[in-house]
C-alpha cells in the first residue's frame, strides 16, 4: 500500500468543492474537487481550468486522479493543456513536476488520448488511463472509495435529445479498458504481428462520430471512523494488556484469560458512520430513464442500506434538465438531511468564471466602450436564468444551494460538517459611487443635502462631502454589507468648503467611523496648508496612484476633488463651482465627472450670483474635457424629484438621485436612464425652497 494511503482517516481534513461554475463558460463543465490532506481527486476538467486555478491559487500539485463523467470537450477540454504542463517541468504550471496521475472515464477515453498524442508527448506523462467498468471501483484506499455508475441514452431518443452535448470519441468501438502511459504512446498503436492486430488498430484509430455516449455518476465514499477504544471495558471481560488490545482497535476478536471471545464491538465506542459525496451528470432528458432505473444508485436513496451516509449529493446536471420534473423527483429520493449543490453554470448569470479578467475589462469599457467591449456576463440581466437554486420537491429549503465558485462542503473533521461559503467570492464589483444626498442648501422631501461614498471594497472607502443625515443615508444604502462594517473600512473624510450643508454630518459619523481606528489615524490635517502628506497618505490607503484637491470657483477656500487608479480610471468631483478651468483640466479624460447643476438654464443670473453651475453649463464642463460620463448633482431644492432636463442634455450624461450607486460596470447605460426618468417624474410637484 502506498504511503498516501497509510492515513488515520479519523485525522484527515476533508472536502467537497466545486470549481470553474460562470454565466460566461456555459460550454465547460464545472469541475469538483474532492480534497484531502496529501491527495486530490478532481471531477471534470473543462477548458480554462488551469487559468481558474492560477486566479484562485488552487494547488493541485498532488492530485492523484482525474475522473471524468464523459467524455467531451465539456468535462475534458482543459486535459491536454495540463497533459503538456505535466511533460514540461520547467513551466511552473499547474501540474509542473508532477510523477504521475490517473485518468479515469467512460468509454471512449482510450480514442480521447489517442487523438492527443498527436500533439502531446505522452511518453513524458505518467498517466495511467482507466475506461470505467460500471459499480467496480476507480479508487480504493484507506481515504476514499470512488465508485462509478455507467448511464447509457436511450436508443431512438438519445441522440435527438442529447443534441450533440454529450460526444464519446470512440463509444462503443473495441478499444482497451486500461492502459499504462507507454501503452496510450506506442503499445496501444502497435499491436502484435497478424493481420487482425493491424486492424483493429486501425479501427481503434478512426475518428468518431459524435453521439450519446455513456455517462458515469460517481459515489465517493469515505470509511467510518472507528470507535475509540474503552480499556476499562477490555480489563473487565479479561482482555490481557498489549498486543491484544491492538488487535481489538485493528478490528480482530480476540480470546480473553477465561477462554471468551471478545470482539470490538464488546470494547469499543460505536463507529462514525463515514460520509458519501455523490456526483451527479444527467446531460440531458435521453439519460433520464437510466438515472432512475438504476438499481446502484437507488442504494444511496431513501430506504437504501446506504442512505443515511449521504452529506452532499453535486449535480452537475444541466438547469434545463435539473427543472425536470423527472430529474427533481429523482433528487427527492434521497434523505431530507443531505446537502444538494447545484453547480450548472447557466443558473449563475452575472457571475463570470475568470473575474480578474472581467475587472479589468470593465474598467477598460469606462474608458472607451467601442473598444472595448463588456463581456456578457456583466451586462444587465433581464432576470432570466438568474435564481441561486432550482427547489426540488420534498426537499427542505436549506438543502439546495447554487454551487457558487469555491463552495465548499466540509467531510471531515466531522465536528465542521456542513457547507462553507468562507471562500466563495462576492459578487464581482468595480470601484462604485453611492450618492447619499444629492439636494443643495437644505433637504427635501426627496433629496438629503450633500455627500458622496466613493467604495473602492478591499483598500477602504472616502467619504466627499458630509451633509447632515449622511449616517441615516449610509445606514439606509448598506443593508447587506452592514453600515458598521463599512464604516471600519473607511479612510478619510474630504470636505469641499464650510458651508454647512457639506460638512454638519461629520458630528454624527466621524465617531461611528474612527472609534475602532483611532490609532490609525494620524492626526487632523487642514487643506491645503497641510494637505500634501495627508492626501498622500490617504491615496496610500485607497489605492490610489494620485489623490489631488484644486481650488474652484464658489466661496473662500472651495475645492474640487480628482481620484486616479494606476488601472486607469479617473474619477472627478467639482464641488460648488461655477464653471472654471480647474474643473475642465481636472476633469481631462475622466472616467466619471460628479459635477454640481444647482439651477436650471433660465435661472443663470441666480446661478452667477450664487456661484453654481446650470444645467447647460456643468454639461459644456464635461464636454470640454471630454469626460466619458457625468452624472450631476446637487440641485436646487426647488426641483423637489428630478431637476429641468435641457434639450442639450447628451448621450453621456446621468442624473443623480439619492441612493443611487454607480458602479463602473454600469457606466454604458447610465444615460439610457435619463429618458425613463423624465416619464417617470412628468408630474410637477410643489418646489422646496434655499439655494447655497
Amino acid at each position: 500500500m502506498a504511503k498516501d494511503q497509510d492515513l488515520n482517516p479519523a485525522n484527515t481534513s476533508a472536502y467537497v468543492q466545486v470549481l470553474g461554475v460562470g454565466a460566461d463558460a456555459p460550454s465547460s463543465s464545472p469541475s469538483v474537487l474532492l480534497f484531502f490532506d496529501r491527495q486530490r481527486y478532481l471531477f471534470n476538467m473543462g477548458e480554462g481550468f488551469q487559468r481558474y486555478c492560477v486566479e484562485h491559487r488552487i494547488k493541485l500539485a498532488r492530485m492523484s486522479a482525474l475522473l471524468l463523467t464523459r467524455v467531451s470537450a465539456a468535462t475534458a477540454g482543459g486535459l491536454p493543456g495540463s497533459l503538456l504542463t505535466m511533460a514540461d517541468s520547467s513551466a511552473g504550471g499547474l501540474l509542473a513536476g508532477q510523477a504521475s496521475m490517473a485518468l479515469h472515464g467512460p468509454p471512449g477515453l482510450s480514442a480521447l488520448l489517442n487523438a492527443y498524442r498527436t500533439f502531446v508527448n505522452l511518453k513524458d506523462v505518467g498517466l495511467g488511463m482507466q475506461e470505467l467498468q460500471h459499480a467496480q471501483p476507480a479508487v480504493a484506499n484507506e481515504l476514499v472509495t470512488i465508485t462509478p455508475f455507467l448511464l447509457t441514452a436511450g436508443e431512438a431518443e438519445g441522440a435527438a435529445a442529447a443534441g450533440g452535448e454529450v460526444s464519446a470519441l470512440g463509444a462503443g468501438r473495441e478499444g482497451p479498458t486500461s492502459t499504462s502511459d507507454a501503452e496510450v504512446t506506442a503499445g496501444s498503436t502497435r499491436e502484435a504481428a497478424g493481420k487482425d492486430g493491424e486492424e483493429r488498430a486501425a479501427k481503434r484509430l478512426k475518428p468518431g462520430e459524435p453521439g450519446p455516449g455513456a455517462v458515469a455518476c460517481y459515489a465517493a465514499e469515505l470509511p467510518d471512523i472507528p470507535g475509540k477504544f474503552q480499556p476499562q471495558k477490555a480489563a473487565a471481560l479479561g482482555v490481557p494488556r498489549g498486543p491484544t488490545y491492538g488487535r481489538l482497535v485493528r478490528g480482530e476478536s480476540v480470546l480473553s484469560t477465561n477462554g471468551s471471545t471478545i470482539t470490538p464491538a464488546d470494547v469499543m465506542d460505536p463507529a462514525t458512520p463515514g460520509p458519501v459525496v455523490l456526483v451527479v451528470d444527467c446531460p440531458s432528458a435521453a439519460y433520464l430513464p437510466a438515472l432512475a432505473a438504476s438499481e446502484d444508485l437507488q442504494t444511496f436513496a431513501q430506504g437504501g442500506n446506504k442512505a443515511s451516509k449521504v452529506a452532499c449529493i453535486v449535480h452537475l446536471t444541466p438547469a434545463g434538465v435539473l427543472a425536470l420534473p423527472e430529474y427533481q423527483a429523482w433528487a427527492a429520493r434521497f434523505d431530507p438531511g443531505a446537502s444538494h449543490i447545484l453547480a450548472s453554470a447557466a443558473g449563475k448569470a452575472g457571475q463570470p468564471v475568470m473575474r480578474a479578467a472581467a475587472g479589468v475589462q470593465a474598467k477598460l469599457n469606462a474608458l472607451d466602450a467601442t473598444v472595448f467591449p463588456l463581456q456578457q456576463s456583466l451586462l444587465p440581466s433581464d432576470g432570466a436564468g438568474s435564481e441561486r437554486a432550482i427547489p426540488l420537491p420534498g426537499m427542505s429549503s436549506h438543502c439546495g444551494v447554487a454551487g457558487d465558485n469555491l463552495l465548499r462542503f466540509n467531510l471531515r473533521p466531522v465536528a465542521k460538517r456542513g457547507l462553507d461559503s468562507s471562500e466563495v467570492p462576492e459578487a464581482l464589483s468595480a470601484e462604485a459611487v453611492t450618492f447619499l444626498g444629492t439636494g443643495a442648501a437644505v433637504p427635501s422631501k426627496y433629496r438629503n443635502v450633500t455627500g458622496t461614498l466613493v467604495d473602492c471594497f478591499e483598500a477602504g472607502a472616502l467619504l466627499v462631502d458630509c451633509g447632515e443625515g449622511t449616517l441615516g443615508q449610509l445606514e439606509r444604502s448598506e443593508r447587506s454589507a452592514g453600515t458598521a462594517a463599512l464604516l471600519r473600512r473607511l479612510r478619510g473624510v474630504w470636505i469641499s468648503h464650510i458651508h454647512a450643508d457639506h460638512h454638519v454630518g461629520l458630528a454624527s459619523a466621524a465617531p461611528c467611523a474612527w472609534v475602532d481606528v483611532a490609532c490609525s489615524v494620524p492626526g487632523a490635517a487642514d487643506v491645503p496648508e497641510a494637505s500634501a502628506a495627508a492626501l498622500a497618505r490617504l491615496a496610500a490607503d485607497l489605492g490610489l496612484a494620485r489623490l489631488v484637491s484644486f481650488r474652484v470657483e464658489h466661496c473662500a477656500h472651495a475645492y474640487g476633488l480628482a481620484l486616479e487608479a494606476a488601472a486607469g480610471w479617473k474619477l472627478v468631483f467639482s464641488g460648488d463651482t461655477r464653471p472654471c478651468e480647474a474643473v475642465r483640466d481636472a476633469a481631462r479624460g475622466a472616467t466619471l465627472l460628479v459635477h454640481e447643476a444647482t439651477f436650471e438654464d433660465e435661472l443663470a443670473e441666480e446661478a452667477l450670483a450664487k456661484n453654481h453651475c446650470t444645467t447647460s453649463e456643468a454639461v459644456d464642463t464635461a464636454a470640454a474635457a471630454g469626460a466619458y460620463r457625468t452624472v450631476l448633482t446637487h440641485f436646487s431644492q426647488r426641483y423637489p424629484k428630478i431637476p429641468v432636463i435641457d434639450a442639450n442634455f447628451q448621450g453621456s450624461v446621468g442624473i443623480a438621485f439619492d441612493l443611487m450607486r454607480i458602479n463602473l460596470v454600469d457606466l454604458p447605460r447610465l444615460p439610457s436612464l435619463v429618458p425613463k426618468l423624465k416619464l417617470l417624474f412628468a408630474e410637477p410637484e410643489d418646489a422646496g425652497v434655499g439655494d447655497d
